[in-house]
């Protein structure tokens, strides 16, 4: 397998189920309604894909690919402090998938390590009006 499938296949796992459960442990869904956590976040993610800013119309057009027909005032309600909560926990778990190689590469440089470690140092700019928002978050373990 690929690394392409193998993160696709993380990133599947994460905006599927880890979603669903992650709707529920943050307070997000408190019963099975036909807003679901991963159909929220894949609204999200598919609509913030379209436009730098989409409207609450934009995002609620997302969500028809996701079966999620709800009305834009509808989705307007569920931006609260806890769906923010929601998505954080969603984008931590996300960067938490790890990816690993199974075949060795045979470079004689390399056989004198006992690991080598690569670490992603991208930075992800937030917007100035959740700035402040996401520095007091708690982290979702």
């Amino acid at each position: 397998m690929d690394v392409f499938t193998m993160a696709a296949q993380a990133m599947q796992s994460v905006f599927n189920e880890d979603a669903d459960n992650l709707a529920k442990t943050t307070g997000f869904i408190k019963r099975e309604r036909k807003i679901t956590g991963s159909k929220f976040i894949k609204t999200l993610l598919f609509a913030g894909l379209q436009k730098l800013c989409p409207s609450v119309e934009a995002c609620t057009r997302s969500g028809f690919s996701q079966q999620l027909y709800i009305s834009a005032q509808g989705l307007d309600k569920r931006f609260t402090k806890t769906s923010c909560e929601f998505v954080k926990c969603v984008l931590e778990r996300a960067l938490s998938k790890t990816l690993c190689a199974k075949k060795h590469l045979d470079a004689d440089i390399l056989n004198r390590f006992n690991a080598i470690y690569i670490n992603d140092c991208s930075v992800i700019g937030l917007p100035w009006a959740i700035k402040s928002s996401f520095i007091r978050w708690k982290t979702c373990g």
